[in-house]
């Protein structure tokens, strides 16, 4: 009996460091960096920035709804995501919202966005990224971004501050931003 509690033992051990290493090295994937560059608002990812490769999240992807579901512009609050966007709300709180069209708990979020934009602060924006839209690839491997309904606080470069998933209210989001 002895023997295989020891085994027990040292197999958690073993595992639980593992698990620590695993999350030393995703939080370090965490805190890559967004560089803007100002002068053609281009989002310049710093693990590329050796050969200049730079992603253009203002493309246009053809479509500001997700498939079918009524998006709101309101102009400031919750909208769509772009760099001039991010650049020209510097000075208020933003947070990304990546969504996926298919996602039932990105659907519950965005309905209740659009539902409550009075309770949305008027010092915050919240833009909606869309997860499947390859012209985000290189912002979501820098924000270690690995599936849909995460949110992602960013200071007015693009650099992460905080990393969430799961809000399904306005409330929720806003109480996350409070406490980071």
């Amino acid at each position: 009996m002895n023997k295989n509690y020891l085994y027990i033992l040292v197999t958690v051990f073993v595992l639980s460091f593992g698990v620590i290493a695993i999350m030393l090295i995703v939080e370090n994937e965490n805190n890559r960096i967004l560089r803007v560059d100002n002068d053609s608002k281009d989002v310049i990812s710093m693990n590329d920035s050796a050969d200049n490769t730079v992603d253009d999240p203002e493309q246009d992807n053809g479509s500001d709804d997700i498939k079918g579901e009524e998006y709101v512009d309101n102009g400031s609050k919750y909208q769509e995501f772009s760099v001039s966007k991010l650049i020209a709300n510097k000075d208020k709180k933003q947070i990304l919202f990546y969504h996926a069209s298919w996602c039932p708990t990105c659907k519950i979020l965005n309905d209740n966005l659009n539902s409550n934009l009075v309770s949305i602060p008027s010092d915050v924006v919240i833009y909606r990224v869309d997860y499947d839209d390859t012209q985000y690839n290189q912002m979501k491997r820098d924000h270690g971004i690995t599936y849909q309904h995460t949110l992602v606080y960013v200071n007015e470069n693009g650099e992460l501050i905080d990393k969430w998933a799961g809000s399904l209210n306005v409330d929720e989001v806003i109480d996350k931003l409070n406490n980071v």
